[in-house]
C-alpha cells in the first residue's frame, strides 16, 4: 500500500535550478502533486556554474520538496568536452550514495527522462535490489523530432526499460512513438502533466479595452516553438485591421532576431517582449490575456496549455504530439504546424467565436484531469502496480 511512509526518490535528467528555473518544471510539478502522499526527495546532477573542479553536493528544501544536487565540473574546451560524460556519471553515482546515506534507501526510484539517469537506477537495482520506474517526457521519439538514434543508446535504453517495474508518458502520442521504437512494458501508463490550480486561477474581472490580447509563453526558441511564425501570423491580422495585441514571455539567446523581425514588420507598438516571468507575475500575464497561442513544430503535452486552461482562457495550438489529446471544441482550436497563414485564420476564428469559450468550463475540465489530486492518484496506482510487480 502506498502511503506517507513510502519513500520515493525522483531521479530527473532535467530539473529547475538557479541557472535555469524552467528546465524540467513539469518534473517538479509531478513531485509537488505527490509530496503529501509519499515521503519524496529529488536528486539532480547539474553543471557547476562556479566552475569548481570537484563535485559539490548540497541539500535544500524548495517549495516543501527535499532537493539534493550534485554539481559537476563541465569542460568548455571543445577537445575536452567528451570528458563531461565522465564527470557527470561520477557525480551521478557518487551523489546517489550520499543521498541514500541521508535520505535512506528508497522503496522505489523514479527516473524522469531516459537514458543517462536510468543508469544509476539500474546500478541501485543490482546492488541494493531497489526497484525503479520511469517517466518519459522527451519528444525525441516523435516522428517530427526523430532524434532517437545510435545502437548503443537504443540497446541501453531497452535494457533499462526491461529491468524497470513500469513506464509512464504524458500522452498517448508519446507512448505510441516509444512503442514504434520497440520501447514497451506491461505496466505502461499515461500520466499527464499537472499544474498548481491554487496558483493559476481565473481573473477576478473582465478585461477592458477593444484590443484582443494573445499570449505566448516558452523559451522563445524559434527552431522548436516557431515564434517567428506567430509574429508573421500576427502581421497578417494587423494588416487586415484586426484589433489585437501579443505578449511574448520567455528568454533565449536568439531573442534579438525575433525583436528585429517585429521591428522590420512595424509591430513594435503591438507586440511586447516581457522577458522571463515566474510565480504570480507569470499568472498575471495569463490573467491579462484573452487567449493563448502556441505554434510549435513538435510537442508532447505543453504545461503552458494547462496553465492557460487553469486560468480559463482558450488556446490556438498546433496539431502536433499530444496537443490534440487535450485541446477540444470547448477550450480551443487546432492549426497545422508551419503554416502561419492558416494560424492567422484560426486566431481570427477564435476572436470571432470568443463568446462560446466559457472560462469556468475550461478551468473545471482542466482541474478534473490535470489538477494535483487527479495526477497524484494516477501515480499512486502506478507505484502500487510497480511495487507489487502485478501488471
Amino acid at each position: 500500500m502506498i502511503n506517507k511512509r513510502t519513500k520515493v526518490l525522483f531521479l530527473p535528467a532535467w530539473y529547475p535550478s538557479s541557472s535555469n528555473r524552467v528546465l524540467g518544471i513539469f518534473v517538479k510539478q509531478h513531485a509537488l502533486a505527490l509530496n503529501d502522499s509519499v515521503t519524496l526527495a529529488v536528486f539532480h546532477v547539474c553543471p557547476d556554474q562556479g566552475g569548481r573542479k570537484r563535485p559539490r553536493f548540497e541539500k535544500a528544501v524548495e517549495d516543501d520538496l527535499i532537493v539534493y544536487r550534485n554539481h559537476f565540473y563541465q569542460f568548455k574546451f571543445k577537445l575536452l568536452r567528451p570528458l563531461n560524460w565522465l564527470t557527470y556519471f561520477y557525480s551521478l553515482i557518487l551523489g546517489y550514495f550520499r543521498v541514500v546515506r541521508d535520505f535512506g534507501h528508497p522503496d522505489i526510484n523514479h527516473v524522469h527522462v531516459l537514458t543517462r539517469v536510468g543508469v544509476v537506477a539500474l546500478i541501485a537495482n543490482f546492488i541494493f535490489k531497489t526497484p525503479y520506474c520511469i517517466s518519459e517526457h522527451w519528444s525525441r521519439y516523435l516522428p517530427a523530432r526523430n532524434s532517437y538514434h545510435g545502437i548503443l543508446r537504443k540497446a541501453l535504453t531497452s535494457f533499462i526499460v526491461k529491468r524497470s517495474r513500469g513506464i509512464s508518458t504524458v500522452s498517448q502520442s508519446l507512448k505510441n512513438a516509444m512503442q514504434s521504437h520497440f520501447i514497451d512494458h506491461p505496466n505502461f501508463m499515461i500520466i499527464p502533466n499537472t499544474v498548481n490550480f491554487n496558483l493559476f486561477h481565473g481573473r477576478a474581472n473582465e478585461i477592458s479595452g477593444k484590443e484582443f490580447q494573445f499570449l505566448h509563453v516558452s523559451g522563445l526558441t524559434d527552431s522548436t516553438k516557431n515564434v517567428s511564425g506567430i509574429i508573421k501570423a500576427f502581421y497578417i491580422l494587423k494588416n487586415e485591421g484586426t484589433c489585437v495585441n501579443l505578449n511574448l514571455v520567455g528568454n533565449c539567446t536568439h531573442q534579438q532576431d525575433l525583436k528585429d523581425l517585429v521591428r522590420d514588420l512595424y509591430l513594435e507598438d503591438s507586440i511586447r517582449f516581457l522577458g522571463e516571468l515566474h510565480g504570480t507575475e507569470l499568472v498575471a500575464a495569463y490573467q491579462e490575456a484573452n487567449a493563448f497561442v502556441l505554434f510549435s513544430f513538435f510537442e508532447n503535452q505543453p504545461c503552458v496549455l494547462l496553465e492557460a486552461f487553469s486560468v480559463g482562457i482558450p488556446v490556438v495550438a498546433t496539431n502536433v504530439g499530444g496537443i490534440a489529446e487535450i485541446v477540444n471544441k470547448e477550450n480551443g482550436l487546432l492549426t497545422p504546424p508551419g503554416d502561419y497563414k492558416r494560424l492567422a485564420e484560426r486566431m481570427k476564428d477564435l476572436i470571432r467565436d470568443k463568446e462560446r469559450f466559457d472560462p469556468t468550463v475550461i478551468r473545471a475540465q482542466a482541474e478534473l484531469h490535470f489538477g494535483y489530486p487527479a495526477v497524484r492518484d494516477r501515480f499512486v496506482k502506478f507505484y502500487s502496480k510497480s511495487l507489487k510487480g502485478s501488471y
